[in-house]
């Protein structure tokens, strides 16, 4: 099996990722705007902070190499480029896994007016989604953090919350683990799936630790009681769902449309309606 795996990591491991989840330039030029206000809301404007995902991917890249915390969005942009990489091979309609080659999936192509388009509409179908959800379990909102920011602030601190946790749960952890049972010969469809199940799992999890906290002992301990305290199941099961649901979005339609999408929805939840005081 060992040598199975090396044979194919010389394949290229981006290679076994499904072909969706391969961004290129076009993911990087969809996403490069929703980037940048993120950026100049909180270094030029100083609105909002950074937490959550984009907290944790700096901390963990300052304790590996100093300095290379602030180096996040471009290893973001290298990351999402070098998805697309695979060797050359010989033109055919699928590989041994039957999935479909790059060139004929039609996402591949989608312009950037109708990604836009697509993600909206996914944000409010899980705005929808949401409100039958926590209508049914007593009306709780889907997270309880008490924010005291100003408006202007959250807008700031959910473009980052969205893009920063699609990167980080769906592009890294799910992809990843995709990549990685595919690696060890693992059928396409349940690797897929493990992956998806998995990510959402742990995606739905971390939202028990505050976003300014970083994911150690202390903080983990905090989300397990939290997880004990009355109310908390119904938004823990709606975030693992949640999760499921951008995952799904990242494998049909891009990692892009994902996280715009979740961008989208955090707004909308934490910003538009009158009655929402949460963030992913």
């Amino acid at each position: 099996m060992l040598h199975a795996i090396r044979h194919r990591s010389a394949k290229g491991f981006s290679a076994t990722m499904p072909s969706a989840m391969r961004a290129g330039w076009a993911e990087v030029v969809f996403l490069l705007p929703w980037f940048l206000v993120y950026e100049a809301g909180i270094e030029v404007l100083r609105w909002g902070w950074r937490g959550g995902a984009d907290l944790w991917m700096r901390t963990w890249l300052e304790t590996q190499w100093p300095g290379a915390g602030a180096c996040l969005p471009l290893l973001i942009v290298a990351g999402l480029l070098v998805s697309r990489w695979e060797p050359r091979r010989p033109s055919r309609p699928s590989n041994e896994n039957g999935d479909v080659k790059e060139s004929g999936t039609p996402d591949g192509r989608l312009g950037h007016g109708r990604r836009l388009l697509i993600a909206s509409a996914a944000a409010f179908g899980l705005v929808a989604f949401g409100s039958l959800w926590m209508g049914l379990w007593s009306g709780h909102p889907a997270a309880d953090v008490d924010w005291s920011e100003t408006r202007h602030h959250l807008v700031i601190a959910f473009f980052g919350a969205g893009l920063h946790e699609e990167i980080l749960f769906r592009g890294l952890l799910m992809g990843g683990m995709i990549a990685a049972l595919r690696l060890m010969r693992i059928p396409v469809i349940l690797s897929t799936g493990i992956g998806l199940v998995s990510s959402s799992l742990i995606f739905g999890f971390a939202h028990l630790i505050p976003p300014t906290s970083l994911p150690d002992w202390s903080s983990l301990d905090m989300a397990c009681r939290q997880f004990t305290e009355q109310g908390n199941s119904a938004a823990l099961a709606f975030r693992c769902l949640a999760g499921c649901y951008f995952g799904v979005l990242t494998l049909r339609h891009g990692l892009g449309v994902a996280a715009v999408a979740h961008v989208l929805y955090d707004i909308v939840v934490g910003v538009v309606l009158p009655d929402a005081n949460s963030s992913w």
